[in-house]
C-alpha cells in the first residue's frame, strides 16, 4: 500500500492479513480494514507505537531504530482505536449531549416524587447538567449536521428555567406547555445529529 497519510479508502473488516509497506504506523483506516483477529504487519520505529497498541503488538528487531511489528486487531482493540479517532471522539461528545436530554423522563419522575421543598433543587441539578451539555455542543457544533441544535437545546434549558422560576401557577403551566412542545422539537433535532 502506498499513498499519503489520509488517502486510504478501504472497506472495514475485510482482510485477514495486511502488509503495510510504509515505514511508519499505519493509519486507523488501514487497521480497521483487518478482520477481527486479523494481522497487520509494518516496519516502524518501536518508539512511535502508542502504549495502548503495545499489548496487541509483537516486535521483531530489524535495523538500528526499526522493528517489524505484528499487530493483532481484536474487536476490543478496534473499539479503543475508534474511540481515539476524531470521529470516535465526536461521537462520544454527541452521545454525552444526547444522554443528558434522554435523562428527562428520569428527572421528571424524581421531580414528581420529591416534596415541594426539593423540586427546585431537582430542577437546578438538571439545568446544570444541560448547561454542561451546551458547552460540549458548542465545542462540536461546527462538525454537526444541524444548524438548529444549539438554539433548541438553549430553548429547552430556558423553558426548564421558566418552570423553575415562576411561582404564579398560570405562568408555570404556560411554561410547562411550552417546555412539553419543545421537547419533541429537540428530540427530532437530536435524531439528526
Amino acid at each position: 500500500m502506498t499513498g499519503g497519510r489520509n488517502s486510504y479508502f478501504l472497506p472495514e473488516n475485510r482482510f485477514d492479513t495486511i502488509i503495510f509497506s510504509e515505514r511508519t504506523m499505519p493509519p486507523p483506516e488501514v487497521l480497521f480494514a483487518a478482520k477481527d483477529y486479523g494481522k497487520v504487519y509494518f516496519v516502524a520505529p518501536p518508539s512511535i507505537v502508542e502504549n495502548f497498541l503495545k499489548a496487541h503488538t509483537r516486535q521483531f528487531a530489524l535495523e538500528k531504530n526499526f522493528a517489524l511489528l505484528e499487530l493483532e486487531v481484536s474487536p476490543g482493540f478496534k473499539r479503543e482505536l475508534r474511540r481515539r479517532t476524531p470521529q470516535g471522539q465526536l461521537d462520544e461528545k454527541k452521545s454525552a449531549v444526547i444522554q443528558v436530554i434522554m435523562k428527562l423522563p428520569e428527572v421528571m419522575k424524581k421531580f414528581n416524587a420529591v416534596p415541594w421543598q426539593m423540586k427546585n433543587a431537582c430542577l437546578d441539578e438538571y439545568i446544570a447538567e444541560i448547561a454542561r451539555a451546551e458547552k460540549i455542543l458548542a465545542e462540536i457544533f461546527p462538525e454537526l449536521h444541524s444548524n438548529t441544535i444549539k438554539l433548541n437545546l438553549n430553548m429547552f434549558k430556558e423553558f426548564l428555567m421558566d418552570i423553575r422560576l415562576y411561582n404564579d401557577p398560570q405562568l408555570k403551566m404556560r411554561a410547562i406547555d411550552d417546555f412539553n412542545r419543545h421537547v419533541n422539537i429537540l428530540v427530532q433535532d437530536l435524531n439528526h445529529l
